[in-house]
């Protein structure tokens, strides 16, 4: 018999982009003459383009695990018993995901503004995606003013996105009704001197002016 070798490698499911530190499944693709129709074993060396000599793997499929931001070539070499190689590679990106928080009140007045801003380690790249929950969307790390024209509970969120790597964070804000007054509407008729009972609701704490 003569054998008439061959080898295709497929890296197909190696993301692009990861975030944080992850574990990455590898399983590849190959097809060979040599051991679909002939049995006979293949040698597989991984490199995962870390720098580390100890992050190599002599299996075909194997997982490998991303500590630390950055970008990464991942190479894979199938070599036959009959003397066929081939090796493929493919990049990977590893991005930290940024933890944001907001900075703003908890409590304010009907028809008053905030002004929130997100709280996040200093760093270049990423974006901010605002949601007010009345309605309003905005951008970047400090939105500008929003008015609450209605009294309830709204919750701000927030998204931070570092290159495809988002992080939410939320806001519970309650806005308070302003008090509605009620005083009587007929003008009152007093003799010097003498005094009258005055009375309003609607409050909690009044001051009165003659």
């Amino acid at each position: 018999p003569v054998i008439i070798d061959s080898l295709s490698i497929q890296l197909n499911n190696i993301p692009a982009i990861l975030c944080d530190e992850a574990n990455i499944t590898l399983f590849p693709t190959i097809i060979s003459v040599a051991a679909d129709q002939a049995g006979l074993p293949l040698q597989y060396h991984w490199d995962f383009g870390t720098g580390i000599s100890a992050d190599t793997s002599a299996d075909k499929n194997t997982v490998i695990r991303y500590q630390q931001p950055g970008s990464y070539v991942i190479k894979l070499k199938v070599i036959s018993p009959l003397g066929c190689s081939k090796e493929v590679q493919k990049g990977i990106t590893v991005n930290e995901t940024i933890v944001s928080s907001i900075n703003g009140p908890v409590q304010i007045c009907e028809k008053e503004f905030i002004s929130p801003e997100a709280i996040a380690p200093i760093i270049e790249g990423p974006t901010w995606t605002w949601d007010f929950g009345n309605g309003n969307t905005g951008k970047g790390k400090k939105p500008g003013q929003q008015k609450f024209t209605s009294p309830g509970q709204y919750n701000i969120q927030l998204i931070t996105d570092n290159k495809g790597c988002t992080d939410t964070s939320t806001l519970s804000l309650k806005v308070n009704a302003a008090p509605r007054i009620e005083m009587p509407e007929n003008d009152l008729v007093v003799c010097a001197g003498k005094s009258v009972q005055l009375m309003a609701t609607g409050g909690n704490k009044y001051h009165w002016q003659p």
